[in-house]
């Protein structure tokens, strides 16, 4: 109630448009809620827009972090799309705030940087991964030859590499549903802290950018992840694109050039 009187009191223009209902992500059951209230309150909406997320603070790095870092960032977050999805109109959008920290350097492994980098990659396929790294610290076989120390990060990483599958499924283009990530960049938040370079109104930039796009899919940005109000890569690699092999596309020279450097 207070907080909803608070928003309120900041935006009196919005006095009957703003509304204001409990989630958890990491509860099911709150997602069942919170998706019946929009049904008996609206039937559909246009756009739904993500943006839960946890970070634990310093050093804290242990199956626990791990688990619950994940429950909200990726599979809550994920839950909660698949079952907003059927309330979504034709032609709306999903966008979802993810993190420039998701990128392919949170993995180490030669292997599976190859198998998330697959033209043919599942869901399944990233939610296996995304166990496993779970497994490897509660089971005590963490490696930083494997893995980055970074539940936050990897959770982003898994986010990252699911949307851009979800939004080239069948269920999604049928239905003309745009599906994005963006990054808002390092916002003065109680997440981030004081000392972040960005207010919370220069991170509203990229996010509005993606609500103001024109109703209708472009291939060219449909899964993509967006910085700064442009497409970019999830890898921290600079490349030159004269360097493409026949038959090779720019994000496969990316990962050929990443796999190259690590050795």
């Amino acid at each position: 109630m207070c907080i909803r009187d608070s928003f309120k009191d900041s935006y009196p223009n919005m006095k009957d448009k703003l509304f204001l209902h409990q989630l958890d992500v990491s509860n099911s059951s709150s997602i069942d809620s919170f998706t019946k209230w929009i049904v008996d309150s609206f039937g559909k909406v246009d756009i739904l827009l993500n943006n839960a997320a946890v970070a634990f603070k310093g050093d804290a790095f242990d199956d626990e972090v791990v688990r619950a870092t994940f429950q909200i960032n990726f599979y809550g977050t994920i839950e909660f799309t698949q079952k907003m999805f059927p309330f979504i109109n034709d032609n709306g959008k999903i966008i979802t705030v993810t993190s420039f920290y998701g990128k392919f350097d949170k993995v180490k492994s030669e292997e599976i940087i190859r198998k998330l980098n697959a033209d043919d990659l599942s869901a399944d396929t990233i939610f296996f991964y995304a166990k496993e790294f779970y497994n490897d610290v509660k089971d005590g076989k963490f490696s930083t030859e494997k893995w980055a120390r970074s539940a936050y990060g990897l959770s982003k990483f898994f986010l990252n590499l699911w949307i851009k599958v979800f939004a080239r499924s069948e269920e999604v283009l049928l239905r003309n549903i745009q599906v994005y990530a963006c990054c808002p960049g390092w916002i003065r938040t109680d997440m981030a802290g004081p000392t972040a370079p960005r207010s919370v109104e220069e991170g509203m930039v990229c996010p509005l950018y993606l609500v103001e796009l024109p109703h209708v899919i472009n291939p060219e940005f449909q899964g993509k992840f967006f910085s700064d109000s442009q497409v970019t890569p999830i890898y921290n690699i600079s490349v030159s694109y004269t360097h493409l092999r026949a038959h090779e596309t720019p994000e496969h020279l990316v990962c050929r050039l990443l796999l190259e450097k690590k050795k």
